[in-house]
């Protein structure tokens, strides 16, 4: 029996990654669709702080500042607890950064390195919402769906993502 990206977004939390946010930001008539299709999933939006701080740094002025927290505040996001000093978490994105480096994909940011590290902590009910493969490469994570959002002129796809716990296991980053 197959099972749809709806069912296996079923109770899961999706982690939506900044790219996602800022196309969102930039597209609210796509982003409604995107995040009442979630919910019709039965899935649960969320954010951590590192996410929060990569979409705000990009504030230009106070007003798009202010655009960009209430664009943040209607979304409804669940913000999962983090402390920067989370000694624990750094240290698996430290692993998941030498795994990268490993494997000759150096692109991934520290901000990409820790939400890898958040989706590895939180591997059984967490899913990530990106669009950029490349940060999130498929020697860790499972394609679950490929979402299109229609940006008039041409599409973009966002990618459903669930950490491969097995070969997670393999490269000790999962016990």
């Amino acid at each position: 029996m197959t099972v749809n990206w709806k069912q296996q977004l079923n109770k899961n939390s999706l982690l939506i990654d900044t790219g996602v946010l800022l196309r969102g930001f930039k597209n609210a008539k796509e982003a409604a669709r995107f995040f009442s299709d979630l919910k019709e999933a039965g899935c649960t939006p969320v954010s951590f702080p590192f996410v929060r701080f990569e979409f705000m740094k990009g504030a230009k002025s106070p007003e798009h500042k202010k655009l960009r927290d209430e664009f943040w505040e209607n979304l409804g996001l669940v913000t999962l607890p983090s402390r920067p000093s989370d000694a624990e978490l750094m240290d698996l994105a430290e692993k998941v950064a030498y795994e990268y480096a490993v494997r000759d994909l150096s692109g991934a940011s520290l901000v990409d390195c820790v939400i890898t590290a958040f989706a590895l902590r939180h591997a059984e009910n967490l899913c990530i919402a990106t669009l950029n493969l490349k940060d999130f490469p498929s020697f860790l994570f499972d394609m679950i769906h490929v979402y299109p959002i229609d940006e008039g002129k041409c599409y973009c796809s966002v990618a459903l993502l669930k950490i491969d716990s097995d070969k997670a296991k393999s490269m000790g980053l999962l016990n």
